[in-house]
This record gives structure tokens, C-alpha cells and sequence, in this order.
């Protein structure tokens, strides 16, 4: 019997994510060829390990990567809900990547979405393939409620990102909110950098409401129907 080696390795990489494993699971797209061939598949960390002992190795292997959850289709640029991404990793090929160029291998079928496809060659000697996903860039837009959010304000203490009071907002509920939104757009990360203060006028000059403010979450949507730019609102309240 031939030694069990491995002839590949998908190296998963997420931008929102950083270095933590993406919530993402690898399966062969046809499980009883993957088989047959004598190839097997398990988890390494952020990676996945495909070994195999036979001879003869099949030119390439396509895979699925299924999102273990539904938060990192918003968290991921370029994520195609109604058509399957297919990312090609052949042998001259180890650095790919998920974009909107990336060509499709028919619809996605709704009760099973794939992430993206990838078709990867493996080779006798092994080889690493790094799939990278990008993710998006996003307005932060504060909202603040309560007594007083009227004389209050966002500000980057390091001085970095500028808010702009885009005016106020009334709830469904009656409530009106004061919201303040960044003036460039964040790299979504799922543990951010940036920490923005919330900040009152007073009559001896300005002072310190929350010195934190909760960061910007996965609830990310389009600011207006029909523009490509994202936000995530943040609700502050005041008591």
C-alpha cells in the first residue's frame, strides 16, 4: 500500500475574519468520485488538507465552501447569491481570490448557497492554494437616542475619521434619533480598530459621554436603494 500524502492544501483567507478560521466548510462537490480516486479531505486550523496514497492523481478536484453561518455572506465582498462562483486554482495558479470578475458555474441552488466554488489541481509533491476573500468597506452611522442626543457628537480621538451629523431619522416608534455618519468607509473587520467617543457641548466646552462606542456590527445594508454604498447603523441610547 502506498503512503498517505498530501498532494493539496486550501489555505482560507478572510479579511473580516483576519487570522481567526472563516466560518466556512470545504466539501468535495462530488463525494463519491472523491472517494473512488482515494483522496481525503480534513480541517487544519484555517486550512484544509487534501492527502491521497494513490498513483494516479485526478487533474483537478472542485470543491464547495459552504458558509457555516449567514453572517459572512454580508461580510464578504463580491458574495453572489444567485450564481455559483467558480475559482480556478490550477497548477499556475496559487494565490486566487473571490471578485466581481470571478466567472459562474450556473445558479446557486437556494437551500444549499455556496461561498464559492474552487476547482484545484493537486500534485504528487503537495502544493498550498490561498483562497482570499475580501471584505467590504462600510459607513459607520451612529444613532443616537434619548434626552439630550441633540447637543451630542461622534469624534475619532485620534483624529482620523471624521462624522457628519447627516440629520435625524423618527423610528417607527416615535422616537427620533440623531445620527452621525463616518466620512469615508471601514474595512469591515470582525474585531475593528477604530473606536469613536461620543461627545456633548457643555458650557465650559466639550465632555465625554461614552469614551467607547460599540463598533460596527453585521447588520450591514445599502444606504439607499439603488446605490452601492454600504452602512451599519449603530444605536446608541441615553439614559
Amino acid at each position: 500500500m502506498n503512503r498517505l500524502r498530501e498532494v493539496l492544501r486550501l489555505r482560507l483567507r478572510h479579511d473580516f475574519y483576519q487570522g481567526d478560521p472563516a466560518p466556512i466548510t470545504v466539501v468535495p462537490s462530488d463525494p463519491e468520485t472523491f472517494t473512488t480516486q482515494s483522496l481525503f479531505l480534513k480541517p487544519d486550523g484555517a486550512d484544509w488538507s487534501i492527502a491521497s496514497d494513490a498513483t494516479d492523481l485526478p487533474a483537478s478536484i472542485d470543491f464547495e465552501l459552504r458558509a457555516d453561518n449567514g453572517d459572512i455572506w454580508s461580510v464578504t465582498a463580491s458574495a453572489n447569491w444567485a450564481q455559483r462562483p467558480l475559482i480556478l486554482a490550477l497548477l499556475d495558479q496559487d494565490d486566487v481570490a473571490l471578485s466581481d470578475d470571478t466567472d459562474t458555474s450556473g445558479p446557486q441552488d437556494r437551500a444549499h448557497p455556496v461561498l464559492a466554488l474552487v476547482r484545484a489541481a493537486p500534485h504528487t509533491d503537495g502544493r498550498v492554494v490561498t483562497v482570499s476573500f475580501a471584505a467590504p468597506s462600510v459607513f459607520w452611522t451612529y444613532c443616537i437616542i434619548g434626552n439630550g442626543s441633540e447637543d451630542t457628537f461622534v469624534k475619532d480621538p485620534r483624529g482620523e475619521v471624521d462624522f457628519e451629523n447627516i440629520g435625524p431619522e423618527t423610528l417607527p416608534s416615535g422616537e427620533i434619533v440623531q445620527r452621525w455618519r463616518s466620512g469615508v468607509a471601514l474595512p469591515a473587520r470582525a474585531r475593528p480598530t477604530h473606536q469613536f467617543a461620543l461627545m456633548k457641548h457643555g458650557p465650559i466646552g466639550d465632555e465625554t459621554l461614552i469614551p467607547v462606542l460599540p463598533a460596527a456590527g453585521l447588520d450591514i445594508t445599502t444606504i439607499k436603494d439603488g446605490e452601492p454604498d454600504l452602512h451599519c447603523k449603530i444605536y446608541v441610547s441615553l439614559f
